[in-house]
């Protein structure tokens, strides 16, 4: 009697981005997210500046592990790059909640930084193959944008809930709460189809190759790189947001059980952001979208530098909301421009050039921010113009050149309404 032969599972695209829409809320679902500032400041007593080398630390680490990351995801797969991720990272943000020396608090990062990079930009890989199995590449700046809603729900909600815990309990509480995020991820994660490539069969190249291959095509195409330079400028504006939203709370007496009351309306705003960037992209083309999503947060910034008001924590939560509302426009475009093999390395390329910024921002914003909270939003303002301004105008001149479809074709072809998933 001869043995059954096993088939493998036929990849279904809606099943699959449902599933995937559930494991970036259970990965964003974080209640240590609105304190973790106060957490190391107050709990742990390093100071503002140290949280910043701290964070220098977490982007280098994300740096060496990032095309790694993103090759090991386009060699072997981006479930299994997602289950790993959601491993390293959880076993990373618990001991970073247990930490109570500086050795166990670099361990913490090695492990929480590293597993980061084995899930984003992979999400997003794995989002556009999965359309694109379906014919349906053309729809993924609306469901990436739906997605990143999806996160930026769960990102509302930790907070919410952690905060009013912290103040009830300690600091330490919400961070460790967020393993059963972390678990309930993984157990999504391996309940995810690997879906299918449109270019090569999955696995062709070697894993070297394959990070080579990724580097040396972005390295080809001037309009994507010249979009990974605009992220990384961009950056310095997350940096503001990221390291100077809580001192500023902290600054204006404002109770830490609010703090996550504070951020909702930034979060929904958000929320809404990143659900309906694609409107925006075919509302207005790229062009002029990359142009506001550079334009705001330096004027965010600089209101920050001249009105020092506790209400101007609604222009640090503005900032939040373009930073949501440009990822799935920027990713669109670079997911248009590079093949299917090397997708998740190109994209972990372009959270490189973030993070060497945010290595870099982190600390200054830190420094700064302990001697003068409109300095340091200043100092930011500067350098995200210095850096993203000059590469859009550079960017506007190659890509009007490149061999592209013209943007009235392509916000014709999105007028055709699609049934969603």
């Amino acid at each position: 009697m001869t043995a059954p032969v096993l088939r493998p599972t036929a990849f279904v695209g809606r099943r699959n981005i449902r599933l995937l829409y559930a494991f970036w809320f259970l990965l964003s679902f974080q209640p240590w997210m609105g304190t973790w500032i106060a957490y190391l400041t107050e709990y742990r007593g390093v100071s503002l500046f140290f949280v910043g080398l701290l964070e220098t630390f977490f982007q280098f680490v994300g740096v060496f592990a990032r095309v790694p990351a993103g090759a090991f995801a386009d060699r072997f797969g981006r479930r299994n790059s997602l289950a790993l991720g959601m491993a390293l990272e959880g076993s990373g943000l618990f001991l970073f909640g247990l930490a109570s020396s500086y050795p166990l608090i670099l361990l913490s990062y090695v492990l929480w930084a590293g597993g980061s990079a084995f899930r984003d930009p992979v999400h997003a890989a794995y989002l556009y193959d999965a359309l694109a199995a379906e014919g349906k590449e053309r729809d993924f700046s609306r469901q990436f944008g739906r997605l990143s809603g999806f996160g930026m729900a769960g990102m509302l909600l930790g907070p919410l809930i952690g905060a009013p815990i912290a103040g009830w309990t300690s600091l330490q509480v919400p961070v460790l709460l967020s393993a059963v995020s972390y678990g309930s991820a993984l157990v999504v994660a391996l309940m995810l189809h690997e879906p299918p490539r449109t270019q090569r069969v999955a696995g062709s190249m070697g894993y070297v190759q394959t990070m080579a291959r990724g580097v040396t095509e972005l390295w080809r195409d001037r309009a994507a790189a010249l979009v990974v330079v605009i992220a990384a400028g961009l950056a310095f504006a997350a940096a503001a947001q990221m390291m100077l939203l809580q001192p500023f709370l902290q600054s204006h007496n404002v109770p830490v059980g609010w703090w996550g009351l504070v951020l909702v309306p930034a979060r929904l705003g958000a929320v809404a952001g990143s659900a309906y960037s694609y409107q925006l992209q075919r509302l207005l083309g790229e062009r002029r979208a990359f142009a506001l999503l550079i334009a705001i947060p330096v004027a965010l910034l600089v209101g920050l530098t001249a009105v020092d008001h506790v209400a101007m924590v609604l222009a640090i939560g503005a900032i939040m909301v373009v930073s949501m509302t440009r990822e799935p426009v920027f990713t669109d475009y670079l997911n248009r421009r590079v093949s299917s093999e090397v997708r998740a390395t190109v994209l972990a390329v372009r959270r490189l050039g973030i993070q060497f910024v945010m290595a870099f921002a982190a600390p200054l914003a830190g420094g700064l921010g302990e001697r003068s909270l409109p300095l340091a939003f200043g100092v930011l303002a500067v350098l995200t113009a210095g850096l993203a301004v000059p590469a859009y105008l550079l960017w506007l001149r190659v890509d009007r050149a490149a061999l592209e479809p013209d943007e009235t074709a392509l916000a014709a072809t999105s007028a055709t309404q699609r049934e969603p998933l």
